[in-house]
C-alpha cells in the first residue's frame, strides 16, 4: 500500500553524510526496519461500529465503508454494541434503533454513560420517518438520524461531517 503525502506540507532538514530529519507529523507515518530501511505506514484507519441485526444490511454497509477506507466492527444487537463500543472505542457508531436483546435507544444511553464514549458520534438508523422517533433518538444521545433504506451519499456526507474524512 502506498501513502500519498502530497497533501502534507513538510520541511525536511537534510545534510549530506548526516541524513535527513523529518517533522513529527511525518514521522508517525514511517518506521525504521531492522535493516536500516524505512517502511512507509498507512495512517490509522477510522473505526466505525455498525450495529444492525439484519445481515444483508450489515454486510452492505460494512463492504461500502471498507471500500471507503474505514475499519469496520459489527454488532448484531444492542448488548453487543455496548460491549464492543467499550472494548474497541470506535470513532463513530451507526446504530439501528430496532434491535434484539437491547434496543438501539437503550444501547445508546448505556454507551453515553461511559465517560470515554460521550464524544463518539452515534448516527441512528431507522425505517421510521417520524419526528417522535427522531426526538427519542436525540434524547437517547444520538448525534444524528438517517432513514432506511440508507442513501449512501447521505451517509458518506454525515460520516465526513463527524470524522472529517
Amino acid at each position: 500500500m502506498g501513502l500519498n503525502l502530497s497533501s502534507i506540507e513538510s520541511h525536511f532538514l537534510s545534510e549530506y553524510g548526516f541524513g535527513t530529519i523529518a517533522p513529527e507529523h511525518v514521522k508517525s507515518f514511517y518506521s525504521r526496519a531492522g535493516d536500516g530501511t524505512i517502511d512507509i505506514m498507512e495512517p490509522p484507519k477510522k473505526r466505525i461500529l455498525i450495529v444492525e441485526d439484519f445481515e444483508d444490511s450489515r454486510f452492505s454497509l460494512s463492504k461500502l465503508l471498507q471500500i471507503e477506507g474505514y475499519e469496520v466492527i459489527e454488532a448484531t444487537n444492542g448488548a453487543q454494541a455496548v460491549d464492543l463500543a467499550e472494548a474497541v472505542r470506535p470513532d463513530l457508531i451507526l446504530m439501528d434503533l430496532s434491535l434484539p436483546v437491547v434496543d438501539g435507544l437503550s444501547a445508546t444511553r448505556s454507551i453515553r454513560e461511559n465517560p470515554s464514549l460521550t464524544e463518539v458520534p452515534v448516527i441512528a438508523l431507522s425505517g421510521h420517518d417520524l419526528a417522535e422517533v427522531q426526538r427519542d433518538a436525540q434524547r437517547a444521545g444520538c448525534t444524528d438520524y438517517l432513514m432506511k433504506p440508507i442513501d449512501f451519499d447521505a451517509l458518506r456526507s454525515m460520516i465526513s461531517k463527524y470524522l472529517g474524512s
